[in-house]
């Protein structure tokens, strides 16, 4: 019963909380701890029996009493909490003290320790819960104010967030030694699986692959499992190593993607290829003109994009890039390093059309290519052109991640993920881009851009841990550059490679792919590939006295802009990269002892193909 149960001796309130939601119309200082826990957790914290007392109040805050025994809500609710008061900013040293901080990292390690050992929320977390919840609950977010000494309320929001962090250490991935599996991970990874066997369905979290919350609705926020902590800036973001609390799937919805193909060692080999290898002129066209409305505004015109790469000289069919294109590039890798050396194969955007990306997972799903664990691919579905009163119906510009199992398995159970995710942006011509690509059918309203006509809607952003050290996102050319919305989540879940996949010129260190790499190298410390296909450096090119056939360009943390050069008459590039290990340091001192990795590219390796339609 909830009148049983006695506080802490910290200091607060035992007044009775405000229970007013929050909504419009609610003043900032209306705003309190309880509101925010309220508005979060509607169907309440727990599955513990309680008994009903007639009062409305007292049974509503029974609903709320026990602390939820998954760690991902405890985080969200306390993470939420700092990041809307900001009170994370003096998270760094309990009251300035070494020894009292030394006594705050032991009660978190220990606590957190028993959690995962027994998969039962420990009585110390009760108890933080319960000063949160009784003795906190009415003081507002604007009354929280980062101190020194700390105030209680600032101390456990700090000893909830973080112990819910250490308790989750090792969620979302495949755990190969036994010693390190915990109960909680094990829970997590089977929800996480698409194939899970005989297992108790309410054992399963209800929302993933969007969050692995249980009781935080993903229409309030979303929980996903971390890779890399920024070791830059002040954000409740720098307070965590394994769990990042992201926006709503209103906003964006984040995917977590743990597909189980086996383990894997410190290295890791990309092969990139800069398919369509020449674009014409042709394949970008006017897709609606300039309109004039009203109080002059003028609508802005619109271009889309005609794949005639894939029906000139010959029509490309998914048998020939399987059997001509990425074979015998892949043949010449295992040649080179071994069986099972390729990981996989990256094509850049708009590199072929849905249709043939689909067909080309058919054909790969029936005649398997020996060690190849994933492609993905830019596709594209041109826009209808419209006219003067009419917009035509709009294309799509889509990256397709392909991953497989590995070893000889049945037919239908040899793709373990096949999904899309839309461009979040527009692509913009400016008058100096239609002149230096050469693109004749579409015209130069300066100062007008020219946009492209593709749909921008249900925004996504799939996290892929395909292996148990890589956590890799694939962004679409203009994402990169752009903050939102896809910029806060990726510094949230910290990526340790981004994937970009562009429709652009040379891949130069000066250029903005550079400049945006340089960002996210810093915060939250990812890896970087940005590649481009050799038809659209080739046609930037065509007025450089010393033309760069850069397609694509790495950056790392704490490395420099590398420049990936394809030769003339090649196909491919293999990249070598290895992951090595790393120490973070969360913003309150804890370490994550080292299960970080970075990948830092080692090698570059041209390759080259036979096929007369190249």
């Amino acid at each position: 019963m909830f009148t049983k149960r006695r506080p802490s001796k910290a200091k607060g309130t035992t007044q009775v909380p405000s229970t007013a939601p929050i909504g419009a119309g609610v003043n900032c200082d209306d705003i309190t701890i309880l509101s925010v826990i309220e508005d979060l957790l509607p169907s309440g914290s727990h599955f513990e029996p309680f008994e009903k007392t007639g009062d409305a109040v007292i049974d509503h805050l029974q609903e709320l009493f026990y602390p939820p025994r998954w760690p991902a809500d405890v985080f969200a609710v306390a993470a939420t909490l700092m990041e809307r008061s900001g009170c994370y900013t003096e998270a760094s040293l309990v009251d300035g003290h070494y020894l009292r901080h030394d006594v705050y990292l032991t009660e978190v390690r220990d606590a957190a320790d028993e959690w995962r050992s027994t998969g039962q929320c420990p009585k110390v977390v009760k108890v933080w819960w319960y000063d949160l919840l009784v003795l906190h609950g009415s003081v507002s977010l604007a009354a929280i104010r980062a101190s020194i000494p700390y105030s209680p309320v600032i101390l456990t929001l700090m000893r909830l967030l973080s112990v819910a962090d250490e308790a989750s250490a090792g969620v979302g991935w495949i755990s190969r030694s036994e010693d390190k599996a915990t109960e909680i991970t094990e829970r997590a990874a089977l929800s996480l699986l698409d194939r899970v066997g005989n297992v108790n369905g309410a054992a399963l979290l209800p929302y993933v692959p969007y969050s692995i919350c249980e009781k935080v609705p993903p229409t309030k926020l979303t929980v996903l499992p971390k890779s890399l902590t920024p070791s830059v800036g002040c954000t409740v973001r720098a307070m965590s190593h394994h769990l990042a609390l992201l926006p709503p799937t209103t906003v964006v919805q984040s995917e977590w993607v743990l597909p189980d193909n086996g383990p894997s060692g410190n290295t890791m080999r990309l092969l990139v290829i800069p398919f369509p290898f020449r674009v014409d002129d042709e394949s970008f066209i006017a897709a609606g003109p300039t309109r004039q409305m009203d109080n002059g505004a003028r609508m802005q015109p619109y271009f889309t994009v005609k794949p005639t790469w894939l029906k000139k000289p010959r029509t490309v069919t998914a048998t020939m890039l399987r059997d001509e294109l990425i074979a015998p590039l892949v043949e010449q890798t295992i040649a080179k390093f071994g069986s099972g050396s390729i990981d996989g194969v990256l094509f850049p955007e708009c590199a072929l059309t849905e249709e043939l990306a689909n067909q080309l997972l058919d054909v790969l799903a029936r005649r398997p290519i020996p060690g190849l664990k994933f492609l993905i691919t830019g596709t594209m579905a041109a826009g209808e052109p419209g006219h003067e009163r009419y917009d035509g119906q709009p294309g799509r510009n889509r990256a397709k991640t392909m991953v497989f199992a590995r070893g000889n398995v049945k037919l239908g159970e040899r793709v373990l993920y096949d999904k899309a995710h839309s461009k979040h942006h527009r692509w913009a011509l400016d008058k100096e881009q239609i002149k230096r690509y050469g693109l004749t059918g579409i015209p130069s309203p300066a100062p007008l851009k020219v946009w492209e006509h593709i749909a921008v809607d249900g925004r996504q952003l799939p996290f892929l841990a395909l292996r148990d050290d890589l956590c890799m996102t694939v962004l679409i050319c203009e994402d990169l550059a752009r903050a939102d919305p896809a910029m806060p989540v990726i510094r949230s879940v910290g990526p340790n490679l981004v994937v970009a996949l562009l429709m652009d010129g040379p891949q130069l260190a000066v250029r903005w792919p550079g400049r945006y790499a340089t960002v996210l190298a810093e915060d939250p410390g990812s890896s970087v590939l940005s590649i481009t296909s050799a038809g659209m450096v080739d046609r930037s090119n065509l007025g450089e006295r010393n033309p760069a056939r850069a397609v694509g360009l790495w950056r790392h943390d704490q490395g420099s802009n590398t420049e990936l050069y394809l030769p003339a008459d090649h196909h491919g590039l293999v990249l070598t990269v290895i992951a090595e290990k790393d120490e973070q340091y969360s913003l309150d001192h804890r370490t994550d002892l080292k299960t970080t990795r970075r990948w830092k590219l080692e090698t570059v390796t041209p390759l080259a193909a036979g096929a007369d339609w190249l």
